[in-house]
């Protein structure tokens, strides 16, 4: 019961990505962030396809959770090209070795998964810690969008917050509960199809 839980959650989400992809395709305007947005709307759906796929045959592969990576730096994309406008953040991340320390954190972590998913170094105990730096990422920028937009505009990146927000929240949560527990838990891989 659960897996069709799972493999339902997971599908809805594919078809709402496709259906979105479609609906920017069809807008009048061409900008180069329309194209980034599709680029992230496409990685998310192919991701949740590919785990409800991986759900219907009842296996669930390792390699998944590099198309994982993927969405994340896609999303990174998106919420950087906005972010990159902000003169005043990029010399604030010229300045602050903080900051430009977890920019380099984020890249090493999308690589330390990929050299893991295609099976060149065996780290797979680090997987959960990888995608947790990653969600963390990917919250920071969500942060630094919402801070960085004037009040008087922010109802216009409130839906980008809360939904990026939410899907990496609940990425969070779950690869924590995966690095403490050593394993990854079921029941909340097929409540991300329902977050996605």
């Amino acid at each position: 019961m659960d897996t069709w839980l799972g493999i339902i959650g997971y599908g809805l989400a594919a078809a709402a990505y496709t259906l979105f992809i479609v609906l920017i395709w069809l807008a009048k305007t061409r900008s180069q962030s329309r194209v980034f947005l599709t680029g992230a709307f496409a990685a998310t759906a192919v991701t949740a396809t590919n785990y409800a796929v991986q759900m219907y045959n009842g296996v669930i592969e390792l390699d998944a959770l590099v198309l994982d990576s993927l969405q994340t730096v896609m999303w990174g994309v998106v919420l950087a090209k906005i972010l990159l406008q902000d003169t005043a953040l990029l010399s604030h991340l010229r300045r602050n070795v903080a900051s430009s320390l977890l920019v380099a954190l984020f890249v090493l972590a999308i690589l330390g998964e990929l050299i893991t998913g295609l099976g060149v170094w065996p780290l797979e105990s680090f997987i959960p810690a990888f995608h947790l730096l990653q969600a963390v990422m990917i919250l920071w920028l969500l942060e630094q969008l919402y801070r960085r937009t004037d009040p008087g505009q922010r109802w216009m990146i409130k839906p980008l917050c809360l939904g990026i927000g939410l899907i990496y929240t609940y990425d969070l949560v779950y690869f924590s509960d995966a690095l403490l527990t050593q394993g990854f838990d079921a029941t909340l891989l097929y409540g991300r199809g329902w977050v996605a």
